[in-house]
């Protein structure tokens, strides 16, 4: 009796280490391919729905799924509508794969354990391909696992300290219910808990009735689960779950309430199947959902209205929402859209430094320009936190390369930040606190060359934004360019200013020091700016986003 518990319990142990085990060896080694291809075809509710299958089926996990979607509807990719139809699309994904699972495949789990061993070990843990050796020892582990849990169930059906409390579920629908949401709750998975639910049937320890209350209570748990996974997302990305939450509430108590009409009951216990019971309610919720989920959207976005601008950096809870870390490749594809963002804002603090150069503000206004570097430094130091947070987790040796490039940019924008405050208070102590004033000519070579290093920071923002292979290219080698065309003229623009000093006008005379000193900050600002994005390391990686 002891025996047999311990099976089942660490039958169901091993089921979710597998699972968990294909999940993170496939988003390790088609996470951004999964999340792109995604994006691409999400086009409309159908479209949507097939994409949730097949993602669900190949991560076996209707969760993971739809963390990625949450991710995708964060960044305004995806409507509510389409959201909600794939998370729909993934729960008959993850009901597909415990009723493939629930056929005997535990004598092909040796191959697939030694297949995964080799190549696991073959090909370095830290490469993509040693992380497909994880996809095929956590399969193999899946099929182990199954013949243990129906190994370990036999033995309860004749075990008279149990069956008591299996007769008790049986007589209370409602309790049956509460035990299938634990179960999925307490496994993080739908999948486990229908798969022992039917083994408890399949050996006659439960009723097939109450096997279908247990299912159904583990679709309960998963629709939770899914709400609870999300929780530190932002509101618009948590729309999509929350829809599809408020719809799959209202399919389980349609489904509850059938179960109780005698007929309909009927129709399932002729079936002698609690997973085609699981795959059947999910393929009706889903394939009738698909016609007015609508509602469902609306309410969803009215229960969470989004007051989040595009161009302002993620809070600190979105940032670290659990979606962008379902795979490093989707964690680097975050933190470089956030770099765009701080980017965005260290190009409009940068240029706020004509105005500094034409007038002479008061100090009260200059005090508060200068603190808009602290918010910049703010995200740069949330980033820094999170891509500490991802380095935690394995990385290959071209995810280590692209981690360092993405921790230089940010630190390139950090150290940016820092160095406009120092121009502005170079620009504060030797200009607008003594009034001075530049000479004409001095004044637009400076605001020429200002202008120079603003379409500068333009194309770095570019290179790491844009999708395009060909564009983003494109600009780098302008980038290149630049930096070597900014040196040359920076000597040039010494060789007309001293040939103003001279002349002898006063002006120039004036501010001849502060004039050459901008003239070097501006040019070791800019050139640190293009070295972060043109380096021979970042340049290989970024050609392969």
């Amino acid at each position: 009796m002891v025996k047999s518990l311990l099976g089942l319990i660490g039958g169901v142990a091993l089921l979710f280490w597998g699972v968990y085990m294909v999940k993170t060896g496939m988003l390790r080694t088609f996470g951004v391919a999964l999340q792109k291809g995604l994006s691409r075809a999400l086009h409309n509710r159908v479209n949507g729905f097939a994409a949730g299958f097949g993602l669900s089926t190949l991560l076996q996990s209707s969760t993971a799924a739809g963390l990625l979607v949450a991710c995708l509807q964060a960044e305004n990719v995806v409507t509510t509508a389409i959201a909600i139809s794939t998370i729909l699309g993934a729960e008959l994904g993850s009901a597909f794969v415990a009723c493939v699972l629930s056929f005997n495949f535990e004598a092909f789990a040796p191959l697939f354990i030694a297949a995964g061993v080799i190549i696991f070990f073959a090909k370095k843990p830290q490469t993509r391909q040693g992380q497909f050796g994880r996809i095929l020892l956590g399969i193999g582990f899946i099929m182990v696992a199954i013949g243990q849990i129906v190994a370990a169930t036999g033995p309860l059906r004749t075990a008279q300290d149990v069956l008591p409390y299996f007769e008790a579920l049986a007589l209370c629908p409602f309790l049956c219910f509460v035990a299938g949401a634990l179960l999925a709750l307490a496994s993080l998975s739908s999948l486990a808990a229908v798969i022992v639910c039917a083994s408890l049937v399949a050996a006659q320890v439960l009723s097939l009735t109450s096997g279908f209350w247990i299912v159904l209570g583990a679709n309960a748990g998963s629709t939770l689960l899914s709400i609870l996974t999300t929780l530190p997302s932002s509101r618009t990305g948590r729309r999509g779950p929350t829809g599809c939450a408020l719809y799959r509430l209202f399919s389980i108590s349609v489904m509850a309430l059938a179960l109780m009409v005698e007929p309909i009951r009927s129709c399932f216990i002729n079936v002698n199947s609690v997973v085609v019971f699981h795959l059947v309610f999910n393929a009706l919720s889903g394939v009738v959902g698909l016609g007015f989920i609508s509602i469902f959207a609306r309410w969803a976005e009215k229960l969470l209205p989004s007051n989040q601008d595009a161009s302002t950096p993620l809070s600190h809870q979105a940032l670290f929402a659990q979606e962008n870390f379902v795979s490093p490749g989707v964690s680097f594809r975050v933190a470089r859209k956030e770099m765009v963002k701080n980017l965005e804002n260290l190009r409009s603090y940068w240029q706020t430094l004509p105005w500094l150069l034409e007038a002479n503000p008061n100090p009260g206004d200059i005090m508060i320009l200068r603190d808009r570097r602290e918010s910049i430094g703010a995200v740069c130091f949330e980033l820094t936190q999170f891509l500490e947070r991802v380095a935690r987790e394995p990385l290959t040796e071209e995810d280590a390369l692209l981690w360092q490039n993405e921790k230089t940019i940010n630190a390139a924008t950090r150290d940016g930040a820092l160095f406009i405050e120092h121009i502005i208070e170079v620009i504060d102590r030797e200009k607008c606190s003594k009034n001075r004033e530049f000479s004409p000519q001095g004044l637009e070579e400076l605001l020429h060359y200002h202008r120079r290093i603003d379409e500068s920071l333009e194309n770095i923002r570019t290179v790491l934004a844009t999708e395009s292979e060909a564009k983003r290219l494109k600009t780098h080698e302008a980038l290149i360019i630049e930096r070597k065309l900014m040196m040359n003229e920076g000597f040039e623009l010494t060789r007309l200013h001293m040939e103003r000093v001279a002349k002898g006008l006063p002006s120039a005379i004036e501010t001849s020091a502060l004039h050459l000193e901008l003239q070097t900050l501006f040019n070791r600002f800019g050139s640190m700016m293009i070295a972060a994005v043109t380096s021979e390391q970042v340049a290989v990686q970024l050609e392969k986003i």
